[in-house]
């Protein structure tokens, strides 16, 4: 469909959402690169079933970014990467 390679993992591997919900891993995607607006990175991606989400970038993935400065009420968060300013923006849903 994408292109995307899916390897072999351990199909233990699962999460728990906020609502106590439990997905359990169907495979990994190596070096997945991740485009939001204009700001990419690349990370291991976990292929889980969550319904109609796409992508949930966790704590691993926040880690990386090191200082992090978030605005609630304008939906805001903003960080260094490779040396270059960033700012993501959310939205309702």
């Amino acid at each position: 469909m994408l292109g995307i390679s899916v390897e072999e993992a351990d199909k233990g591997l699962g999460i728990r959402f906020g609502d106590g919900s439990r997905a359990f891993t169907k495979g990994i995607c190596l070096k997945l690169e991740v485009l939001i607006g204009k700001y990419t990175c690349t990370l291991d991606a976990w292929i889980l079933d969550m319904g109609g989400l796409d992508l949930i970038l966790g704590v691993a993935w926040l880690r990386t970014l090191g200082d992090v400065t978030r605005n609630w009420e304008t939906m805001t968060m903003t960080f260094t990467s490779q040396d270059k300013d960033e700012e993501l923006h959310g939205h309702d849903s």
